[in-house]
């Protein structure tokens, strides 16, 4: 199959892809299940799926995780700083949390980045230890302290409320939320458009 948006100028095709980033899990998924692309993982990663499809025509799969990134059935895998960090045993709970505040300090949370460190150790089939996370984590924690991380570019929420606190300081949030649900749904509805042809084809 050839490329679905070949009409698309390069800007366009830009801005569909930014517009995309506007769009709730629920209406990403509307789309994937009739072109049959998988819905796991996160939502960076089921538009980068997305994004293939309509480019190349095929759909691309998630990544397995190598065997050493997961957990084996019915091992038991304690909360210690020596135990690997396996998907499958690794959980964000309560536990969890307490026993990483045991670690680092109270100031510990789950955090996007975290999770990130984490799943990319999976895929290169180098799990960490709860100790190797905790370290990362807290050096990564410091570094954003001097340093804000700009958000992922499909929060597309947080990026919208960045640029508007900063050019529109004494808004209140009343102010924010009523500006974010009209681009929102100003974005979505340009996205939506351009995919709705695409699944008439």
């Amino acid at each position: 199959m050839a490329d679905l948006i070949k009409h698309l100028t390069k800007k366009q095709k830009e801005e569909f892809f930014d517009a995309l980033n506007y769009m709730k899990m629920d209406e990403i998924k509307e789309f994937c299940h009739k072109h049959s692309i998988p819905v796991s993982g996160k939502k960076g990663a089921i538009l980068e799926r997305i994004k293939h499809f309509l480019v190349t025509g095929k759909i691309l799969q998630p990544k397995e995780l190598p065997e050493i990134s997961k957990a084996k059935s019915g091992k038991k895998y304690p909360l210690h700083a020596e135990t690997p960090i396996l998907s499958g045993s690794y959980k964000n709970d309560t536990a969890t949390r307490n026993f990483l505040k045991k670690i680092i300090g109270d100031h510990f949370h789950f955090t996007a980045f975290g999770q990130d460190w984490i799943l990319e150790r999976w895929q290169k089939g180098k799990p960490p230890t709860y100790l190797e996370f905790a370290n990362f984590w807290q050096k990564e924690y410091l570094k954003r302290k001097n340093s804000e991380a700009n958000p992922k570019q499909e929060w597309a929420y947080l990026n919208f409320m960045r640029r508007f606190q900063k050019e529109f300081p004494e808004a209140t949030k009343q102010d924010i939320a009523k500006k974010w649900e009209k681009r929102r749904k100003e974005e979505v509805e340009k996205a939506q458009l351009i995919l709705s042809k695409i699944a008439a084809k």
